[in-house]
């Protein structure tokens, strides 16, 4: 997936769904929901954050990020985040 980039809080990132790169057309469905989406990282994802069944996150909770998007906030693994620069480089 995407390169290991470490986020602070307050900073700036876009949803991205690497698995499209190369890729040809694709139905709307095989997207991640949210691809492209600018956003702000609030903070790290801790173990006590729960899920939005209220489940906790655990260890689910690793290498995550809460992040508002447009679309809402939400737990994010940093695998799906980049930072925006990036998007001139790799579209």
């Amino acid at each position: 997936m995407g390169k290991e980039v470490s986020f602070d809080t307050g900073d700036l990132v876009q949803l991205w769904d690497y698995v499209l790169e190369g890729r040809g057309p694709l139905r709307r469905d095989d997207i991640l929901e949210g691809h492209g989406e600018v956003g702000i990282i609030l903070r790290r994802s801790r173990n006590t954050d729960t899920r939005n069944n209220n489940d906790p996150l655990r260890e689910g909770a690793k290498d995550c990020y809460l992040v508002a998007l447009p679309s809402g906030v939400g737990h994010v693994h940093e695998c799906w985040l980049r930072k925006p620069a990036e998007s001139k480089k790799n579209t």
